[in-house]
Parts: structure tokens; C-alpha cells; sequence
């Protein structure tokens, strides 16, 4: 009993080692925007996140609230996170959004890439195929209820990041 104690101790204190957890991380999170506070129910779809929890400090986490807790620091955080923030329904995007092969390019400047979009609007085939092959090839890719959420009609979807890339769906019926 005292090796196998040992044995977990040893391997706590030794891996992630001390320069693997001070070095940077580059995280980029695509989202859709931020929360419009004044018109905040689920029928305006400008907000990408719908404020069905009520007002003032319920609402719902947006972009901003997950960047600040990744940039957040203390005594006991080691870690050195760099965040980059890309609202995909932006018109000035860092890459083509038509080009599976353009954003590919950007997204593999990224250790994480934080799929943090609700709403299907401006996620495109050509986007969902890029993260899953950043995947694929080794890239670490994180999605919470935001990115799951498959609130589908017609061809706007995201089929492809929760069939192909999760297995998981937070599905629009039931939920």
C-alpha cells in the first residue's frame, strides 16, 4: 500500500513538471458575440447567448466571462494563458470564412481552440470541418453547452461538431 501511495506521489510531483505548467498556452475562443443586457430574451438572436436566467448577475456567461477567467491569476495558478477572442459573426474576420483551408491556417496558430458559439448563425460547414480536423491533428478543442447547442433548421447546423467532433449534442428539442 505504501509503494502504490508512493508510486501516485512520485508521479504528482514529477509530471506536469514545473516549466510545462508556466509555459503559454495559446487558447483562441470563438464565440459570437457579447450579451446585450437591455434586450436579453431568447427571441433576440443578435445576443448569441439568450438570457433566460433572468437579469444583472443570473445572466448567462458570455465570451467575456470565460476570457477573464482563463486570464485570472493567484498564488496557486502556474499556468500562463493567452486568449484570443474571435466573434465568427464579425465581418472582419482574421481569415476567410469560405475557405475550410484559410481557417484551418489561423485556428492551427492555437494550442486550445474554445468553441464557445450558440446560435448556428455564421457557423458554417467549412468552419465546423476546420476544428475537426485541427482536432484530428492533434489540437485540443473545448466546447460547454454554447458549442453544443444544435438549434438546426434547414442546412445551418452544427451537425459536423457534434456528430463528427463530440458525439454529443445539447439538442433543441428537450432541452
Amino acid at each position: 500500500m505504501s509503494y502504490a501511495a508512493k508510486t501516485v506521489l512520485n508521479i504528482l510531483a514529477s509530471y506536469p513538471n514545473q516549466q510545462h505548467n508556466t509555459s503559454s498556452v495559446s487558447t483562441l475562443i470563438l464565440h459570437g458575440g457579447e450579451i446585450d443586457s437591455t434586450n436579453c430574451g431568447p427571441g433576440n438572436r443578435l445576443n448569441d447567448v439568450p438570457c433566460n436566467y433572468g437579469t444583472g448577475t443570473n445572466l448567462p456567461a458570455d465570451y467575456r466571462h470565460l476570457n477573464n477567467l482563463l486570464l485570472a491569476n493567484s498564488t496557486q495558478d502556474d499556468f500562463n494563458i493567452q486568449v484570443t477572442n474571435v466573434d465568427i459573426t464579425d465581418i472582419s474576420l482574421p481569415y476567410n470564412p469560405s475557405s475550410q483551408t484559410s481557417i484551418e491556417a489561423y485556428i492551427n496558430q492555437f494550442d486550445v481552440v474554445i468553441f464557445f458559439k450558440h446560435w448556428k448563425t455564421a457557423v458554417t460547414s467549412q468552419l465546423q470541418q476546420a476544428i475537426v480536423n485541427y482536432a484530428d491533428n492533434g489540437g485540443g478543442v473545448l466546447s460547454l453547452h454554447h458549442g453544443l447547442y444544435n438549434d438546426y433548421s434547414g442546412s445551418l447546423n452544427k451537425d459536423i461538431i457534434v456528430n463528427q467532433l463530440f458525439g454529443a449534442e445539447s439538442a433543441q428539442a428537450g432541452w
